[in-house]
């Protein structure tokens, strides 16, 4: 996967590591394809339900991530009810250089900011717990690692917060957040 270097492009890395291998996310107003699927030039699913895969690239990374290794059963089962096709996902360290590249980084916990902090402290300003743009401070804790339940509960939590802060976060970086339906 590609980070642009436009510096037209916002690109938004979301760390959603755990003590075990982490991963990140990361979207950009650009167009570059997100590859980090091990599909080349297939938009991201997250970004296409939203209304942003022309205007925002997905990327990942993760703070103690092993390069290569697959998404667990149990992520790859919750985010494919979603339409979110995860199964050639793997994983790959974050590096200075992506961190550095990247407007935003969201974490999901506290010991993930420190982690990007130890690796790159003169981006601290940049990093985010998922539940800051939404108003919020607490963890979503990692499941890696759990019982498959602790996925879904994630993942609902994780749409909760995304959803109540995507437009502030958009904003945040110079993208037009979509245009809201608003047929009944």
């Amino acid at each position: 996967p590609s980070v642009s270097t436009d510096s037209n492009a916002a690109t938004l890395q979301a760390d959603v590591a755990s003590p075990q291998p982490k991963e990140t996310q990361s979207v950009s107003p650009n167009s570059e394809p997100d590859t980090s699927t091990g599909s080349p030039g297939e938009a991201n699913p997250s970004q296409i339900n939203v209304g942003l895969a022309d205007q925002v690239q997905v990327q990942s990374a993760g703070t103690w991530a092993r390069n290569g290794q697959p998404a667990s059963t149990d992520a790859i089962i919750v985010l494919a009810r979603r339409g979110i096709p995860l199964a050639d996902h793997r994983s790959r360290p974050l590096t200075p250089d992506l961190v550095d590249k990247a407007d935003v980084i969201l974490v999901m916990e506290e010991a993930h900011r420190r982690s990007v902090c130890y690796l790159a402290p003169e981006h601290l300003p940049k990093v985010l717990l998922l539940a800051e743009p939404a108003g919020g401070h607490e963890d979503i804790d990692d499941p890696y690692g759990g019982p498959f339940e602790g996925y879904v509960d994630t993942e609902a939590q994780l749409e909760t917060v995304i959803d109540a802060g995507l437009r502030r976060l958009l904003q945040q970086l110079g993208v037009a957040p979509p245009a809201t339906d608003t047929a009944a």
